[in-house]
């Protein structure tokens, strides 16, 4: 007998561990690329009074039963294959207020349904909520990860056109071998093997300390810090995003600690170099190729008029913290942030380019090759799904690359502030599309 459940009261009381069955049609690729006829979905949605996770299963006409993926139901950290991002339009459909079908197990084909339930490794949480940058009308929301290649329309659903496909929008593995090079023979000036720069990682998850002259938060250079972290957090795999770890007030520095300090510019040419604006020292243990720690003096009398200057001095010494030691040719990387002539060409709003991006990236995945892909594997393709109002005032989406999703959005800014219209009263609820798309927009609680 089946029971109809609204997914609304699914997300709101939670029904422990429901299972449905879903009619589904279309290609699925397994590992070894044979492909399956997939006629139904299924899977378990499970309350864990955190989160809720499903795990899904697709039978093919061969009457074989693939275990494919674990996606949380908020987040959508892990896509195994392209058909199956389609349960989110499905799902979707349901948001406001739809009805499923609730089957039981017993009442499945005992050899087209097996019991698979775990946490997926794939799945971490942020540990920020994405950057949120205004640009003229329009604000944006996480990264720079929007394709600009056309995609294949799949539907349209209350106002928002879906769309998917795949782009070839990265940057490519050996462009990324010439940026490590770069950095390990200072441009071809010395031998790698006598080099000590390169890419040197944190082995742990990396910590912001705040130290001397952020004794006061509600200043513009501690929102420009918490920026420039926000960015690199868009990019890096959650398993190594940056934490806020609270103040250092002096002692031993732990391992992955990255202490900040804001001096005053005559203190930071004292301790960096004559000219220097900021600067960045890293811990390295002796004869090891990793960092410990490390510190970052940037100035206390920033410009913060600028939104981007102090974004990009920043950003460029958290990455220097982060493990990229040294500096790449400005001439062959014009786009990076790490040049040589300490200057670039402007992604206004992101502050990066991709091939930062996607070299802090590939430095942290690798450490991670049972959910990521790494050097022998990297691809610059990419996996969309995007979604368009049809006014065209708001699109969104997630960019699966190499294994990590990322999501990201972009829409019109209104003209006044909510709390300016005077029209408005009441509250405000959200019972919309695409919860999946929340954790860009939210932050972590």
């Amino acid at each position: 007998m089946k029971t109809r459940v609204s997914l609304t009261d699914i997300l709101e009381h939670g029904l422990g561990t429901t299972s449905f069955r879903y009619p589904f049609a279309c290609d699925g690729y397994t590992n070894d690329e044979r492909v399956y006829d997939l006629n139904f979905l299924t899977f378990d949605l499970i309350d864990n009074g955190k989160w809720f996770w499903y795990s899904a299963f697709v039978e093919s006409e061969l009457s074989e039963t693939q275990e494919w993926m674990l996606m949380p139901f908020q987040g959508l950290y892990t896509l195994r294959i392209v058909c199956a991002v389609l349960v989110i339009g499905l799902l979707a459909g349901c948001g406001g207020g739809g009805e499923l079908d609730v089957v039981a197990p017993s009442e499945l084909d005992s050899h087209n349904y097996v019991r698979f339930a775990y946490q997926s490794p794939n799945y971490h949480p942020y540990e920020t909520g994405s950057h949120v940058y205004s640009w003229g009308d329009t604000v944006y929301i996480g990264g720079d990860l929007e394709p600009k290649e056309a995609l294949r329309r799949i539907g349209t659903e209350n106002g928002i056109r879906y769309f998917m496909g795949a782009s070839r929008d990265g940057v490519g593995v050996e462009r990324i071998r010439n940026y490590e090079e770069d950095l390990r023979t200072r441009n071809g000036t010395i031998s790698r093997y006598l080099s000590n720069d390169g890419f040197l990682t944190f082995r742990v998850k990396p910590r912001v300390r705040l130290g001397r002259g952020f004794e006061d938060l509600n200043t513009e250079t501690t929102a420009a810090l918490l920026g420039s972290i926000q960015i690199l957090n868009d990019a890096l795999p959650p398993e190594f995003q940056i934490e806020i770890g609270g103040y250092y007030y002096g002692g031993p520095i732990s391992e992955g600690d990255i202490v900040v300090a804001a001096l005053p510019p005559a203190e930071i040419q004292e301790q960096c170099s004559r000219d220097a604006v900021a600067c960045a020292f890293n811990t390295i243990p002796f004869l090891r190729n990793y960092t410990e720690s490390a510190i970052l003096l940037i100035p206390d009398d920033f410009d913060t008029s600028q939104y981007m200057f102090p974004r990009t001095v920043i950003i460029h010494e958290l990455l220097h913290a982060l493990g990229i030691k040294g500096h790449v040719d400005s001439i062959e990387f014009p786009d990076s942030i790490m040049g040589t002539s300490g200057d670039f060409f402007p992604n206004p709003g992101f502050t990066i380019h991709r091939i930062d991006r996607e070299v802090l990236q590939i430095m942290y995945m690798q450490k991670l090759t049972d959910r990521y892909n790494d050097y022998g594997e990297w691809s610059d393709t990419t996996l969309h799904i995007v979604g368009r109002s049809e006014d065209d005032f708001v699109h969104f989406g997630v960019a699966l690359s190499n294994g990590l999703p990322q999501p990201w959005a972009r829409g019109r800014l209104p003209d006044s502030a909510l709390a300016d219209n005077t029209n408005l009263t009441g509250n405000v609820s959200w019972n919309g599309h695409s919860p999946w798309i929340l954790r860009a927009i939210t932050y972590r609680r």
